[in-house]
């Protein structure tokens, strides 16, 4: 018994770190001359969306450890089937003691901010993201490189449906049902449905660990 639930364990977390990457369908970089960002250099990044579903957009702040100011001040704007979307966003660098909030590598600091979650694209196509800087300056120096991250959330209600249909995996067998395959969550191996959340398998262990003692 116990070796069946390491074995779970150790294909479950596959499963896990499998659908997390599948999901990411964009990631790009701007990189500026003498790390310096234009007042009037407005980012544009084409997305595309090959499939309908649910978006999260993230934005990628790379700065200097010279610069200056404890926020960057971005102007975002998404465009998406003829609709814009935009917002002023202030996106904070340094805490409270005028410490870096982001992660260092080397002389370089990376930040990660979300700037849309839950973006839904029901056309395959693509969609464009424009990010302006408004600080009060011509160029603001010390910025390395903006880069946009877009991960594939899920799939609409309606899409979700026609995945019913796809083969699944279970561990156990119903002709000899154990405590395994009446309690496992079923792990879909489709890209298109990995929903199996972190709560829910660190539930089903805890549950089984308390099982076998």
């Amino acid at each position: 018994m116990k070796r069946r639930i390491a074995t779970f364990l150790f294909l479950a977390l596959i499963a896990l770190f499998s659908c997390n990457s599948s999901n990411r369908v964009f990631e790009q970089y701007h990189k500026f001359d003498n790390a310096t960002w234009n007042r009037f250099d407005i980012l544009k990044f084409d997305v595309p969306a090959e499939k309908p579903g649910i978006y999260d957009v993230s934005l990628v702040v790379r700065h200097t450890a010279n610069y200056a100011y404890d926020v960057l001040p971005v102007y975002i704007t998404i465009i998406s089937s003829g609709e814009e979307r935009a917002k002023e966003y202030q996106f904070k660098l340094r805490d409270k003691n005028g410490k870096f909030l982001g992660k260092p590598n080397e002389d370089i600091f990376e930040s990660t901010f979300p700037v849309h979650s839950e973006l839904e694209i029901t056309k395959a196509g693509s969609f464009t993201v424009k990010v302006e800087n408004i600080i009060p300056k011509y160029d603001t120096p010390d910025i390395k490189e903006i880069g946009l991250i877009v991960n594939r959330q899920k799939l609409p209600e309606k899409t979700e449906k026609k995945q019913k249909k796809q083969s699944r995996i279970v561990f156990g067998s119903p002709r000899s049902p154990g405590v395994l395959y009446q309690h496992l969550p079923i792990i879909s191996l489709s890209s298109e449905s990995c929903f199996l959340s972190k709560s829910r398998l660190s539930n089903f262990f805890s549950s089984r660990m308390r099982a076998i003692k």
